[in-house]
C-alpha cells in the first residue's frame, strides 16, 4: 500500500501513525493494534506488559544523566471513533484507514474518520520509545483501550505498575492550548415501548431524509451550532403530523452517542395522491432549516423521495404521537454554561443515536458535566421523561472529571518551553469533553497532569483532519520538554 507520509517530518512519528492506520481499531476492537504494539516493544528489547483490558504498558530507562529524575508517564489511547459518510463502503472491522495529504492537512481518503484521535498520540509515544538520541527521564508509556466508548482501559489501570509523578496525556487537539481539566460524563440508554398495526390500504411510502450536517465531537463541538440531524428530523415529523395523516414505518439517525448526528431518516406512509402536498411542506421546512444554519451547514438538505414498495406494518397513531413527543422533549444540547470560564460549556447532553425496531424506539446519548450535581440533574430529567412515557432508562460507562488545579509545575514548565520555542503563549484551558486524566488521577491522585497535542479538527466525523506542520511542532515541544524535566 502506498505510503502517503513517507519522507515527511517528523519521520518517526508519521511512520508509526501510518502503520497503525493500517490496523482496524474501532473502540472495543483493539486486540490487533494492542498485539502489534506489544510485539513491537518486545522486539525493541523494551520492558512491556499487556493487561486484561489490552492496555499496553512500556517502560524505557532514563537517558544518561537523567537516572535520578522523576519518572514521567506518556499516555494516549489506541482506539478511534468509526464514522463514515453514507456513500462510503469502508468496513471498520477489516479495512485500513486510507490517508491523503492536502497541503498541510492529513485526512482520510475514504470518507471516514482519520483516527488522529488518538492515533497521533500513540505515534508520538512509539517515536519517543524508538529514538535513541533523546534526552529524557525514566519513561512509562500507557496506551489504553475503549476511551471512545467505556473508558475501560483507563478505569482498569492499577497504580502498582507505575512510579511516575508526572503525566503527559497526548490527546489534545489545539497546539497553543494546554489542557488543565475536563468534565465527567456518562452514557445514556433508553427504550420506549411502541405498538404496531397493519398498514392501511391506499397509502404510499416515502423516505424523509436529513443530511449535509457537519456533525463533530459531542462535547468539544456542541457549542459550535452545527445542529443535529436527529433534532431536525423530529421537528419535521412534528410539523408533518400536525398537518397530514402520516404513518411511520422506519426511523433511524446518527451512528454513535459521542458524535453529533449528521444524517437521519424516516420511512413514512401517506394517503395516495397526498405525496405532492407533503413534499411542498417538506420544501418549506428545508428552507427554514437552511436559513437557521446558513453559513454553517451549506450542504443541509431535507429530502422527500417516493419508494416503490410500502411496509407491511406501521406504528399505531397513538404510538407515533408518543414517539414524537418523547423525542421532542428529550434533552439534547447545551444544558448550562460555565459562569466563570467564558465560552466553556458546563453541562450538556447529546442524543447521538435513534433506532426504531419492533420492540420500540432505542436511543443512546452522552451526558457531560463539570460537576457531579449538574450531571445528576440531567439524569433526573431523563429518568422523569422515561417515567412519563413508560420508557426504560439506564446509564453506563461513567467517567470522572479532571478538576482544575491552580498550581501545576508540569503545566508551568510546558508553557515556558512552548514560549521559548515558538515565541508565543500557550494558554491553559479546561474542556467540555471526557479525557483519561480524570480516570488516572482517581487511581493515582499524586500525578501532576497535562494534555497536549497538534492542531486537529472534526474529531468524530469524516471531516477529521490534522495539521502536518503542527505535528512537527508538537514533536519538537515534547522532545524539548522531556529534556528539561531533569
Amino acid at each position: 500500500m502506498e505510503q502517503v507520509l513517507k519522507g515527511l517530518e517528523p519521520e518517526g512519528v508519521l511512520t508509526h501513525f501510518e502503520r497503525i492506520s493500517q490496523i482496524p481499531r474501532g473502540s472495543g476492537n483493539e486486540k490487533a493494534v494492542s498485539d502489534y504494539i506489544y510485539g513491537w516493544a518486545r522486539e525493541k528489547g523494551l520492558e512491556a506488559y499487556q493487561d486484561s483490558a489490552l492496555n499496553v504498558i512500556i517502560k524505557k530507562p532514563a537517558a544518561p544523566g537523567y537516572e535520578q529524575s522523576e519518572t514521567v508517564m506518556l499516555q494516549a489511547h489506541m482506539d478511534m471513533v468509526c464514522e463514515k459518510n453514507s456513500d462510503s463502503g469502508h468496513d471498520f472491522l477489516k479495512d485500513p484507514i486510507l490517508l491523503k495529504l492536502e497541503g498541510d492537512l492529513i485526512a482520510s481518503a475514504g470518507g471516514t474518520t482519520l483516527g488522529a484521535d488518538n492515533g497521533i498520540g500513540v505515534a508520538y509515544c512509539m517515536a519517543v520509545l524508538e529514538a535513541a538520541e533523546l534526552q529524557h527521564p525514566p519513561l512509562e508509556i500507557l496506551l489504553t483501550t475503549e476511551e471512545e466508548s467505556t473508558f475501560k482501559g483507563a478505569n482498569t489501570v492499577t497504580a502498582d505498575l507505575f512510579q511516575a509523578n508526572k503525566l503527559i496525556n497526548l490527546d489534545q487537539a489545539e497546539e497553543d492550548q494546554i489542557l488543565a481539566g475536563s468534565c465527567g460524563g456518562s452514557g445514556v440508554k433508553g427504550t420506549l415501548p411502541l405498538e404496531w398495526e397493519i398498514t392501511p390500504k391506499g397509502f404510499s411510502a416515502f423516505r424523509l431524509g436529513v443530511s449535509g450536517l457537519l456533525g463533530g465531537h459531542s462535547g468539544e463541538d456542541i457549542h459550535r451550532g452545527h445542529g443535529t440531524a436527529i433534532g431536525l428530523l423530529v421537528r419535521a415529523l412534528y410539523a408533518l403530523k400536525g398537518l397530514f395523516d402520516i404513518r411511520l414505518a422506519e426511523m433511524s439517525g446518527g451512528s454513535y452517542r459521542l458524535a453529533i448526528s449528521r444524517e437521519a431518516e424516516a420511512i413514512l406512509l401517506v394517503p395516495e395522491l397526498m405525496g405532492q402536498q407533503v413534499n411542498a411542506t417538506v420544501k418549506q421546512l428545508e428552507e427554514t432549516f437552511q436559513t437557521e444554519y446558513q453559513g454553517v451547514c451549506q450542504q443541509l438538505v431535507l429530502e422527500w423521495t417516493e419508494l416503490e414498495n410500502s411496509n407491511a406494518e406501521v406504528l399505531t397513531d397513538t404510538s407515533l404521537d408518543k414517539l414524537i413527543q418523547f423525542l421532542y422533549l428529550f434533552p439534547d444540547g447545551i444544558e448550562n454554561m460555565n459562569g466563570v470560564m467564558t465560552g466553556l460549556v458546563e453541562s450538556s447532553i447529546n442524543l447521538g443515536v435513534i433506532r426504531l425496531g419492533k420492540a420500540g424506539l432505542d436511543v443512546e446519548a452522552e451526558l457531560r458535566a463539570t460537576f457531579e450535581s449538574t450531571g445528576q440533574h440531567i439524569k433526573n430529567q431523563v429518568v422523569l421523561l422515561g417515567q412519563v412515557f413508560g420508557a426504560e432508562i439506564s446509564f453506563f460507562a461513567g467517567y470522572p472529571s479532571w478538576p482544575f488545579h491552580l498550581h501545576s509545575p508540569l503545566r508551568e514548565k510546558t508553557m515556558e518551553v512552548f514560549q521559548q520555542q515558538f515565541g508565543r503563549e500557550m494558554k491553559p484551558v479546561v474542556i467540555h469533553a471526557g479525557i483519561e486524566c480524570g480516570c488516572l488521577l482517581k487511581t493515582m491522585p499524586h500525578l501532576d497532569a497535562i494534555a497536549i497535542g497538534p492542531n486537529c479538527w472534526g474529531f468524530h466525523s469524516p471531516a477529521e483532519r490534522m495539521s502536518l506542520s503542527s505535528v512537527k511542532r508538537m514533536w519538537e515541544l515534547l522532545v524539548q520538554l522531556l529534556a528539561e524535566l531533569k
